[in-house]
């Protein structure tokens, strides 16, 4: 298959590599030539115009900046291409009900890239969850935290997308989380969030955010999450009426607890984090022809994007409409 990448960036040069490793072409666009010659370095081919880039392709992998995401999907779809979009799905819902409609009445696959959605631990989760191992989801606790300073060396943090205050920022930059939870326990209505900048790290967006989400059934969920903490964190616990569950992403580990305390069984699953985006294309892929039905769908990654703009509604946060 012929991929568009659209947005040269470290994911987008991750979804390059993975395509090729496939047996793939990788056919990259970014308007920063450093950029093209860093996919083309790789092997992947480099154009200086999406247009060509898009052209002949079979399906297209949208990994720019957030601000950018609708416009792109909708022109990889104009151009019948399957479609990957990286998350968030976009910053605005805009025509994106209408996207949707279109690519399924087209048969054409649109979805969004949210890799917890193939991290093993995630995954089993949910099947314990499915099969009532801690009972009823009463709570349930996301922490994802992290120097954004540290993310990308070399590159100066305020001037890449997270400091875009409409939207960048910490809540759609840590927008799996709230995936996960939705993915967890069932499609979430926002409930109320605040949000902080201490300034420290002269951006204009958030730094810290704190949500709360309300689930199908009755459980609500908390997630905290910060460009600040330090050491790193990344876990979710969720507590039922029978047992607890504890998910730990970097370690790629699930714990889980019976009602007395004990703990039932312990699972680290092994792997690197590269894994899941590797199997997140393989997915996506494999969907374009039918052989599977990607994790996250687009109207599943919508409906995610319309809690998160409540969310930053309800902390005073700009929403682009």
């Amino acid at each position: 298959m012929r991929i568009a990448i659209l947005g040269l960036g470290s994911m987008g040069r991750r979804h390059a590599v993975n395509a090729m490793a496939l047996g793939h072409e990788a056919r990259g666009f970014d308007p920063d030539p450093g950029a093209r010659a860093a996919v083309a370095g790789l092997g992947a081919v480099a154009f200086a115009s999406e247009e060509e880039a898009l052209d002949r392709c079979d399906a297209a992998v949208v990994a720019s900046p957030p601000a950018m995401h609708l416009r792109q999907a909708a022109d990889a779809l104009a151009a019948g291409c399957h479609v990957l979009v990286e998350k968030p799905l976009a910053d605005r819902v805009g025509q994106l009900p209408e996207l949707c409609a279109s690519a399924r009445a087209r048969g054409l696959v649109f979805a969004v890239a949210q890799n917890l959605r193939y991290h093993p631990a995630v995954v089993a989760a949910r099947g314990l969850l499915a099969r009532g191992a801690i009972g009823r989801p009463v709570l349930a606790a996301a922490i994802g935290a992290s120097p954004l300073v540290d993310w990308r060396p070399g590159r100066d943090h305020r001037a890449g997308y997270a400091a875009d205050p409409a939207s960048g920022g910490v809540v759609f930059d840590w927008v799996h989380e709230i995936d996960m939870l939705a993915f967890l326990l069932g499609p979430p209505r926002a409930a109320g969030a605040v949000a902080a900048n201490s300034g420290t790290l002269g951006l204009a967006s958030e730094e810290s955010a704190g949500l709360l989400l309300r689930h199908p059934g009755g459980a609500l969920s908390t997630v905290a999450l910060s460009y600040l903490g330090r050491p790193a964190r990344r876990v979710c616990e969720i507590l039922g009426d029978t047992g607890r569950l504890e998910l730990d992403i970097p370690a790629r580990s699930l714990s889980r607890w019976d009602a007395t305390g004990a703990l039932a069984q312990r699972v680290e699953y092994g792997g690197v984090h590269a894994d899941d985006y590797a199997l997140e294309l393989e997915d996506f892929l494999a969907a374009t022809t039918g052989a599977a039905i990607p994790a996250c769908p687009a109207e599943e990654g919508l409906a995610v994007l319309r809690e998160v703009l409540a969310l930053r509604a309800s902390a005073g946060l700009p929403c682009n409409t």
